[in-house]
């Protein structure tokens, strides 16, 4: 089990209607994808959690991740990409007045 009563999570967008673990996700509980909830109460038996606001669904491990996946190590790796990306094309820039002005 990978969270607790209290922990934030958010339910999978890219679920389709097929079994997950010990339990099916099915049409009715599309509303819920993509969004983020409080696990109110945690089935070690079952292997399964249940949300707050989720009319009681039954959710397991593999329909849930961490709420935030875009940390801010991945935000910096971003912006560090930006940055030199954004060097070589005011090179490119550079080089192509340079060519209009021959």
């Amino acid at each position: 089990m990978n969270y607790k009563v209290g922990d934030k999570v958010r339910v999978r967008e890219d679920l389709i209607n097929q079994k997950y673990g010990n339990y099916s996700f099915i049409d009715d509980m599309n509303q819920y994808k993509g969004k983020e909830f409080v696990v109110k109460r945690v089935d070690t038996y079952a292997c399964a959690y249940r949300l707050f606001d989720t009319n009681n669904w039954i959710f397991t491990d593999e329909m849930l991740e961490e709420p935030n996946t875009y940390g801010t190590e991945t935000i910096a790796d971003i912006i560090v990409e930006i940055k030199q990306k954004w060097s070589e094309i005011n090179i490119l820039l550079n080089r192509l007045e340079s060519n209009l002005h021959e």
